[in-house]
């Protein structure tokens, strides 16, 4: 008496694992691209942001960009600091991970659950010889 033994439920197909390491690594890219931002001056003073974290900030680097009186505009007439780093948002890392964590389930048990659907064999004794 012969019975294929029961998958484990952790198990997964290796078409499922490599889209999850290339999704995991698209992620992993979003997160670690610097997004800028510049809002607008206020009494002279204008605040640019580089941003790190997809799609919610975990790091921040802030630079204060003053305007020298009477300068005419242009590059000459900005002054630039030190980039300042911001402490990090342990808020935006969390939401961050819940939705990358979500996103990968998600997507691997789709891809597990249309893996898995169970085809029916071709009927063979149509093809018998009698």
């Amino acid at each position: 008496m012969t019975h294929t033994p029961r998958r484990a439920w952790f198990q997964i197909h290796l078409s499922t694992a490599l889209a999850l390491c290339f999704l995991a690594g698209g992620i992993v890219w979003l997160n670690c691209t610097a997004r800028s931002e510049q809002r607008p001056p206020h009494r002279s003073i204008s605040v640019a942001y580089t941003c790190y974290g997809w799609p919610f900030s975990i790091v921040e680097y802030r630079m204060d960009l003053r305007t020298r009186p009477g300068a005419s505009s242009g590059s000459e007439a900005e002054i630039y600091f030190e980039p300042q780093r911001q402490p990090i948002q342990v808020t935006g890392l969390i939401l961050d991970f819940a939705l990358a964590a979500s996103i990968l389930l998600s997507v691997g048990y789709r891809l597990e659950r249309r893996s898995r659907q169970q085809v029916t064999p071709p009927d063979l004794s149509v093809c018998s010889k009698s």
